[in-house]
């Protein structure tokens, strides 16, 4: 059975080359051999605890593509919606398979730095390194954890306003990705049909 999900796209920027480019991305990352310290020196068990969740995500789940109400300059949230696929890079034998369980335990970035890297517990879930593309205001933030959708439908620039009725915790929200239900879900897709907001 489907599942049903709110994607956090962090920032305008890293929204708009999602949708552009039919994939949701996350950056959230142990530090690295180099010393970079993306969340870690913050935010460790946020990182742990996102990567975790990504074996929850399955083929045919729903994303609803949105962005923190704090960081929409339209102070709207909802954008798109789009169906979960598997990558639309399949693995190949030259490509590195790694697991969650992992990387988690590690608490430390693999070593790779191109190519694609994919996780046995998460089908759907894989790792870009060879996407050029970087957040404009942080050249270190690639973004390179993806999740593909078929595409993104009633994609509404400046998004529609939050759901008041969607009872989520603020534990959650602060989450990369967090559940909502199809109740929710249909009422969000309401929304994106109507009025288009400028």
């Amino acid at each position: 059975m489907a599942k049903y999900w709110c994607a956090n796209f962090d920032s305008e920027v890293c929204l708009r080359h999602g949708i552009q480019n039919g994939f949701w991305m996350m950056q959230y990352q142990y530090k690295d051999d180099l010393g970079s310290i993306f969340q870690d020196g913050r935010q460790k068990s946020a990182t742990t605890g996102n990567w975790n969740r990504l074996e929850e995500v399955s083929d045919g789940d729903w994303f609803v593509a949105y962005l923190p109400r704090k960081r929409s300059p339209t102070k709207n949230a909802y954008s798109a919606i789009g169906q979960v696929g598997l990558p639309r890079r399949p693995w190949t034998s030259g490509d590195p398979k790694s697991t969650i369980a992992q990387y988690v335990l590690d608490h430390r970035s693999h070593e790779h730095s191109a190519g694609h890297v994919y996780y046995k517990e998460a089908p759907v879930f894989y790792e870009n390194f060879d996407d050029e593309w970087r957040h404009p205001e942080d050249e270190l933030t690639r973004y390179a954890q993806r999740i593909d959708v078929e595409e993104w439908q009633h994609v509404v620039p400046g998004g529609v306003p939050w759901l008041s009725s969607l009872d989520i915790s603020a534990n959650e929200i602060q989450r990369a990705f967090f559940k909502i239900p199809k109740k929710a879900f249909d009422e969000i897709k309401k929304q994106q049909n109507g009025p288009k907001v400028p």
